[in-house]
């Protein structure tokens, strides 16, 4: 590899880490002292370790010039000068936030910069992440290769959005675009998701509720958004949390708004049967914005027992394909296959999850 084929890393450490204790996102001084104070733990470190092992896999000779940014600043000035000593693609590891951040860094002429990001936050809305770690890696090593093979490389510019965190955490979902990034046109970059509409569902939601519950006698464990929090109220959820998890216990009690610690100790006792439905716009199933399902809660889960619904019309947009992004190589394996998609009581439609 050329010396002249640098790539740029910049990593949020703390990014992620109000993932799994249903903290909604790692923004702020404050939310990341509360997510320490429940245990939380950063997600970017990792999924940059990913990253790099299988870049350098990929492309042996890579120079990776990296460093990791503790504020909204540091991460600006540090995109500035990686674009600035001539980095061919630039990757940063976080979430929204952090493309935010970079997104503000390249504001001052390197508008041009080439970027990937590495999802390893809670909130990737925006368009400009790849799908998964490895498929980052793959992506930036396609870039490098086809430089070196004289081969041109296809890019667009893609929104950067971010959801208000205060108003989330009110239970209202309002997203904002604050500008475009640079990346490469491949399908191992995830689309930006589709702009929440606050309190719509377009299922039969009773209909449902009777088919998981006739499936599963177990405890049940309802993931964030309205579609299945229309299910969970049919099903015994009183209020279901809109943006978090409730669990439906055999006896009808409930638990709200749980925490991946929740889960896992749930997991330890009982065959849980989990519900969730593709994120509108992005299609993924596990891996954005439910990271409650942490990596014990997912090697206890028979696949069998995720129960996947969506309205016919999310799914007809979503190609006919769902995605998972999950802690590990491993159980991405583990679940990735042909599944059922519930769309009602009666109607279902076999989807690829990959």
């Amino acid at each position: 590899m050329a010396s002249q084929h640098i790539v740029g890393l910049v990593v949020n450490p703390i990014a992620g880490i109000g993932g799994s204790v249903g903290l909604a996102g790692s923004d702020g001084a404050d939310i990341q002292a509360e997510a320490r104070a429940r245990g939380g733990a950063p997600r970017a470190p990792a999924r940059a370790e990913r990253f790099v092992v299988e870049l350098r896999r990929r492309v042996p000779g890579v120079r990776i010039e990296s460093a990791d940014v503790r504020s909204a600043e540091a991460t600006a000035q540090l995109a500035a000068k990686l674009a600035a000593l001539g980095a061919r693609v630039l990757v940063f590891v976080g979430g929204d936030g952090t493309a935010r951040d970079v997104l503000r860094g390249l504001a001052g002429g390197h508008a041009e910069q080439l970027c990937v990001g590495v999802p390893g936050g809670v909130k990737m809305h925006s368009g400009v992440f790849a799908v998964t770690p490895e498929d980052a890696a793959a992506q930036v090593a396609e870039v490098l290769l086809s430089d070196e093979a004289g081969r041109e490389v296809r890019s667009e510019f893609r929104d950067v959005a971010d959801l208000n965190e205060a108003a989330r955490r009110r239970g209202e979902l309002h997203t904002d675009v604050y500008g475009a990034m640079r990346v490469p046109l491949h399908a191992r970059m995830q689309r930006g998701k589709r702009s929440p509409m606050q309190g719509t569902s377009s299922v039969d939601g009773a209909g449902i509720a009777e088919v998981i519950r006739s499936q599963h006698e177990g405890v049940l464990v309802f993931g964030p958004g309205t579609t299945v929090a229309e299910i969970a109220h049919h099903a015994g959820v009183t209020e279901p949390t809109l943006l978090g998890f409730d669990v439906l216990m055999p006896g009808g009690e409930t638990l709200l708004d749980v925490t991946g610690t929740v889960l896992e100790a749930l997991a330890v006792e009982h065959q849980l049967g989990i519900v969730l439905s593709p994120i509108g716009g992005q299609g993924f199933v596990i891996g954005r914005g439910n990271h409650q399902l942490t990596e014990r809660v997912l090697e206890t889960l028979d696949p069998e027992r995720l129960f996947i619904v969506s309205g016919s019309e999310k799914l007809g947009e979503l190609a006919g394909t769902l995605r998972i992004d999950a802690p590990t190589v491993a159980l991405n394996a583990r679940f990735r296959g042909y599944r059922r998609v519930l769309l009602g009581p009666v109607d279902s439609a076999l989807v690829r999850l990959e």
